[in-house]
């Protein structure tokens, strides 16, 4: 199993190792982990550090990014429960808009401040 960094529904984020499609494996109980990040166009979504002591950087030292895939979310809402959460058959139906993949640096460098569509 990989290691995953899991947010709950209340901000506080937990690394464990896990397996995506085995809700007994995360770190927090199904129903108290944030599902999909829905960010309205000219809204924000703002992420509270990280419960771990050092915070995010502390993060960094286990991980090397975070990757933040945005997606349409119409369609995404229809194939998350047309195919009961199975992230493989989605990856293949729902058509991923951009790709963030970003480092400690990169979000030092943007502020910590995360843009769609990039600039």
């Amino acid at each position: 199993m990989r290691n995953y960094i899991f947010l709950s529904l209340t901000g506080e984020s937990r690394e464990k190792a896990a397996d995506p499609l085995r809700p007994e494996t995360w770190a927090f109980d199904e129903k108290d982990i944030m599902p999909e990040f829905k960010v309205l166009v000219d809204s924000s979504y703002n992420i509270k550090n990280s419960s771990y002591p050092g915070g995010w950087e502390r993060d960094f030292t286990v991980i090397p990014y975070i990757q933040i895939l945005v997606m349409d979310n119409d369609i995404y809402t229809f194939y998350i429960s047309k195919f009961n959460y199975n992230c493989d058959s989605i990856s293949n139906y729902v058509p991923i808009l951009h790709c963030y993949q970003l480092k400690l640096e990169d979000l030092q460098r943007m502020n910590w401040t995360v843009v769609y569509p990039p600039e």
